[in-house]
């Protein structure tokens, strides 16, 4: 069914607040839908949500959803995807719209069509009033216009609760919520309203923001205050870089970013002491860096160099880590620093499409052991994992880096990976029968290793994870090396693997593995368990047989 305006209200353990939300919605016209979504709420909120609807009869007109629990980013693009509204408005479960406030908006937007209304908020909480919700008011002009009058009142202008915005425009930008982040609005608002081809602000009271001191936001809990204010840095570096890439006059781009240079040392300055110590000091320091010098070259650089080798595709927090981690690195090494390169590519907490883990390799002239350390401390800082390593040019002329490790750092000579971010690649020879060999040797091994995993599986001592599907990867690699096959890349060892055993003729063992998604398992490792298994234990036994042929091999 096709409505006007769809509210869509993201809920977490509101089970005291929810029905006044949903009333102060069901008061307004008749031509809205209210779309729930329940973040895996621990209370009573389903309930009390499921039996208000019974009630009163409220099944078409209110949708409930409930998800397990994964923040309220993951809750607000679920709900835009569950809307049917022309337009969509957010309402958190403690909050309220302001009584008549629809009828106003549609009689606006009736007049003005636009993409994104920002309308007034009243302000309920324990303390006088205060001005930091109130913005000019406008009519109908452009997105960069509408965010350089935002920038310069230096009001809170990015919640996106006291907006209405276009269904259909927005689906058209392709924009979402950054999942696992706090502060998701402020990080996603102000690009929105750049975007947006048509914006007012007015004076429409269409919110009423009540802060309770028992709120999230407010809860007085040192590493949430910590988690808040690192969410706050990545999206502030993210806005700087954005904008000072974009295609607009060098003014503009001034005033944008410097808005939300303030914004950062606002909140920087109200931290207590404890939460300004442990907070990610260098990526706050590369954006102090980037403001003060008014470019951003490094960033366009590695863009430059991601785009040429489709790493352009990594969740925006893994690009934001590496251009911090070598940013970091030319201003703690200096003329110590060779060249940076970049290998693998995913991270612990999450993989990227087709590869597996996020590696940095710094070559440097001189080892220096105290300038690595305080490097890597202030590395430990930053929210994503990425796997450091640190070498010397010394160490690939005497020998001391094994072959394997080359490859790892020079594939991009035989594969096109493993970009060089910054200086120059050290060209050294690699003796890949020296990888055949080590692997040869180490085969053995590694397969004790993996079925001994598989067994403990099988036998509910340990539980299926991403950890079981990397050593299988491993295992993979390491025969495929002993056959003079080098793969990388969760995804690529795979179709490797298929090849060589099409090209042998294992014809049985390639159609066990043909319609295996080693993404999917790897990031459903629960959901997929009999299929990881039915995998591992094809590629235990390929590999075992393997083995048997070769000993035999070698006995005739």
């Amino acid at each position: 069914m096709k409505y006007r305006y769809s509210i869509v209200i993201p809920m977490y353990n509101s089970e005291n607040t929810i029905l006044n939300s949903i009333k102060s919605v069901l008061k307004q016209s008749n031509d809205i839908e209210i779309v729930i979504i329940d973040d895996g709420s621990e209370d009573l909120s389903s309930e009390v949500v499921l039996q208000f609807i019974r009630q009163n009869n409220l099944s078409k007109i209110i949708n409930y959803y409930k998800i397990s629990h994964q923040g309220i980013s993951v809750a607000r693009n679920i709900g835009i995807s569950k809307c049917h509204g022309d337009y969509f408005i957010f309402l958190d479960s403690d909050d309220e719209l302001v009584p008549n406030s629809i009828v106003k908006v549609d009689n606006y937007l009736k007049q003005y069509p636009v993409d994104l209304l920002k309308c007034s908020v009243q302000c309920v909480e324990n303390k006088e009033y205060d001005c930091r919700f109130d913005l000019p008011y406008f009519d109908n002009i452009d997105g960069l216009k509408a965010l350089l009058y935002f920038c310069e009142s230096n009001r809170i202008f990015a919640t996106p609760w006291s907006y209405v915005i276009n269904r259909e425009y927005f689906c058209q930008t392709n924009l979402s919520f950054l999942e696992n982040t706090l502060h998701e609005d402020y990080g996603m608002m102000p690009i929105l309203i750049f975007n947006s081809p048509t914006v007012s602000s007015n004076n429409i009271e269409l919110y009423k923001y009540i802060k309770r001191e028992n709120s999230a936001v407010t809860k007085n809990d040192y590493q949430s205050e910590i988690n808040r204010m690192n969410d706050f840095i990545l999206h502030t570096y993210n806005l700087v870089d954005l904008f000072l890439k974009s295609n607009i006059l060098q003014e503009d781009k001034i005033k944008i970013v410097e808005y939300f240079y303030k914004r950062l040392n606002i909140k920087y300055n109200h931290l207590d002491s404890y939460v300004k110590e442990n907070i990610n000091f260098s990526l706050k320091g590369l954006i102090d860096k980037i403001i003060v010098e008014k470019s951003n070259n490094i960033s366009i650089k590695i863009d430059s160099i991601l785009k040429k080798y489709k790493y352009i595709n990594f969740p925006l927090e893994y690009k934001i880590t590496i251009k911090a981690t070598v940013q970091l690195a030319i201003n703690q090494f200096k003329d110590n620093l060779s060249c940076i390169i970049l290998g693998g590519s995913g991270g612990k907490n999450e993989i990227v499409v087709g590869c597996s883990d996020i590696d940095i390799y710094i070559i440097l002239n001189k080892y220096v052991v105290n300038e690595v350390v305080i490097f890597t401390k202030k590395l430990e800082k930053f929210k994503i994992h990425i796997g450091l390593t640190v070498y010397s040019k010394n160490e690939f002329n005497t020998g001391w880096i094994d072959g394997k490790t080359k490859v790892m750092l020079y594939e991009k000579q035989n594969y096109q990976v493993n970009p060089t971010l910054y200086g120059k690649i050290i060209k050294n020879k690699i003796d890949y029968s020296y990888i055949v060999q080590n692997d040869t040797e180490n085969l053995p091994n590694v397969l004790h290793e993996c079925r001994r995993l598989h067994i403990d599986i099988i036998n509910n001592k340990v539980s299926i994870d991403k950890k079981y599907l990397k050593k299988l990867l491993v295992l993979i690699k390491c025969f495929l090396n002993t056959k003079r096959i080098f793969s990388f890349g969760y995804e690529r060892v795979l179709n490797d693997l298929k090849k060589y055993l099409k090209e042998i003729g294992k014809i049985n063992t390639l159609t066990k593995i043909a319609d295996f998604d080693i993404i999917y398992a790897i990031k459903n490792p629960i959901e997929v368990q009999h299929n990881i298994l039915f995998f591992g234990e094809t590629v235990l036994a390929l590999i075992s047989e393997e083995l048997k042929e070769d000993k035999q091999w070698k006995k005739e």
